[in-house]
């Protein structure tokens, strides 16, 4: 059974550059990964983090003037984005570790990354 989780930055500013919809999402393969292992599970929140803000990046990048507003929407355009992906991967241990960071209780980064699959 293949599983993923798609990141997909959204757009909530109508100053946001334009760029192209397949450049906003991008699809985290998760098929070998114990999601149910902590330290696994937040190995693959950081990757989704990274990803986000790397698409949150590219979608509010500001070219009016108002980099203040383009650097709020790219805020809330990451938590948003990452929230999404989190629900979307059905993993208590995710769910958690995305709690802990929303409370500003992050516990440290794990000593293992979350290899490409």
């Amino acid at each position: 059974m293949r599983r993923f989780v798609t990141v997909i930055a959204l757009s909530l500013s109508a100053l946001a550059t334009p760029v192209a919809a397949e450049d906003l999402s991008r699809t985290i393969p998760i098929n070998q990964t114990d999601l149910s292992d902590p330290a696994a599970a937040a190995a693959l929140y950081e990757r989704i983090t990274v990803t986000a803000k790397r698409l949150c990046a590219m979608a509010h990048t500001s070219t009016y003037g108002f980099p203040s507003s383009a650097m709020r929407d790219r805020r809330a355009c990451v938590r948003e984005s990452v929230s999404r992906a989190v629900g979307s991967a059905a993993s208590p241990q995710l769910a958690a570790r995305h709690a802990q960071v929303m409370a500003g209780n992050t516990p440290p980064a794990p000593a293992t990354t979350l290899a490409a699959r």
